[in-house]
């Protein structure tokens, strides 16, 4: 049976339907043998001229996207006018959202039209939240989930090789990064991993952080975040554990407006004392939990009067090693200088050369053993039930984590100890040297 598209395509002339004209159209729409339109790579086109030539339907496809888009501009008039003060919707509303725009394309449908308060309506998670007094992380994922099923996909990062995947609003605006575990490591990528290392000398950052077969990144970003909490430096933006596309993941909130180290503005010669502590803070968190991976795309800062007032510590995959990188490999410094090259840049600014503050020695004091396994009691709460945060923290991650606490705390009773002293000391013959001497 042939269905009469006229029927869909000849829209009334005001810019209203009425329910039974709405519900009749959207049962249309997503019959599959509808003669204006097929489904291809999962999306909803208008056919070619050849495909209409013998269903006898216009020939131009312009006029046939012009129709289409028209169409479905009208439709979701028709609903965001239909809004009742308790938030109820048509019949219908649910599958035009959840089945139509998911197949259909954004040239001709502009996700970004849809109003906030419809939004609302179509996610309870974001109604709930809509009264918060800022946007945080929890707002940010109920936001990601509802784009995703309106056909908004997230597109994977351009950076690193751990496929992060970007999230965006309808709008389009980033609002986080979603990372998933690795899968298993495969014995060819295990034996490239070791000649890399054994011949050449350099080799993927995560190689000194996870020897077991499943390398979960997410446990690293979860386990970052709470340690940031647990100082209350304030330096990783809101992370959490979350659901999106049926995979458990890391859920980073997306921080605008930062500005790169590289900028002038790290290097000048003159710096507020404000700007030495929130510096100097992140040396001693990222130091803390050994990030191998924290190149200059991987943090940045926010300025207010022309000074630095916060930093933000991204992509934090790479921490909690399970070993440090040496300087006696094959080839001698070259090939460890390739094995680390990313770990601690940031000690090649001025800000790196400046001793550090009589606060921040207060603080790293108290880094002793009990303080330490503090740490891992509060990483353990941030995990949940179902999730046991000792089955990811193996025990030579637990000692070399407590070795750099141990340095960072004998670092603190050193006189004019800076950060650029304190990034030389990533392999354990230099931490062994500093200390015992």
């Amino acid at each position: 049976m042939r269905v009469n598209s006229l029927n869909v395509l000849s829209a009334p002339k005001e810019n209203s339907f009425s329910h039974e004209q709405v519900n009749r159209i959207v049962d249309q729409l997503l019959q599959k043998n509808f003669e204006q339109f097929k489904i291809e790579k999962n999306r909803l086109i208008p056919r070619t001229r050849v495909e209409r030539v013998w269903s006898h339907l216009p020939w131009n496809r312009a006029e046939s996207h012009q129709s289409v888009r028209s169409l479905l501009n009208k439709l979701h008039a028709f609903y965001e006018k239909k809004i009742g003060y308790n938030g109820c919707l048509p019949r219908s509303s649910k599958d035009f959202f959840f089945r139509i725009l998911p197949k259909t394309d954004s040239t001709l449908f502009d996700r970004s039209k849809i109003s906030v308060k419809m939004q609302h309506c179509l996610s309870p998670e974001l109604h709930k939240l809509k009264n918060a007094k800022s946007v945080g992380v929890d707002y940010a994922i109920a936001q990601a989930k509802l784009a995703d099923a309106l056909g908004v996909k997230p597109r994977i990062s351009k950076k690193g090789w751990t496929k992060a995947l970007i999230y965006t609003d309808l709008t389009g605006r980033e609002i986080g990064i979603f990372k998933v575990a690795r899968k298993k490591i495969d014995f060819i990528s295990r034996l490239q991993d070791l000649l890399g290392y054994r011949i050449w000398g350099f080799n993927k950052p995560a190689y000194y952080c996870r020897s077991q077969g499943a390398l979960p990144d997410f446990f690293s970003e979860i386990a970052a975040a709470s340690v940031d909490d647990f100082l209350k430096y304030a330096l990783i933006p809101p992370t959490t554990l979350t659901t999106l596309q049926d995979q458990l993941g890391s859920f980073m909130l997306w921080v605008h407006g930062g500005r790169s180290p590289d900028s002038y503005k790290i290097q000048k010669n003159c710096f507020y004392a404000s700007e030495i502590e929130t510096y100097q803070k992140f040396v001693v968190e990222d130091f803390l939990i050994g990030n191998i991976d924290r190149h200059n795309d991987n943090w940045f800062y926010h300025e207010e009067n022309g000074h630095i007032s916060s930093i933000f510590a991204i992509d934090n995959a790479n921490s909690f090693l399970e070993k440090n990188p040496s300087t006696q490999t094959l080839k001698g410094k070259w090939t460890s200088f390739w094995a680390r090259r990313h770990q601690y840049q940031w000690k090649e600014f001025r800000l790196a050369d400046i001793p550090l503050l009589p606060k921040i020695k207060t603080a790293i004091k108290k880094l002793t053993p009990l303080t330490v396994d503090r740490i891992f009691r509060h990483i353990g709460n941030r995990f949940p039930k179902t999730l046991d945060s000792d089955a990811f923290f193996s025990s030579e991650m637990r000692a070399k984590f407590y070795q750099r606490a141990r340095v960072l705390q004998k670092a603190g009773r050193k006189t004019n100890m800076t950060p650029r002293q304190l990034a030389y000391l990533f392999s354990d013959k230099a931490m062994q040297e500093f200390l015992n001497p």
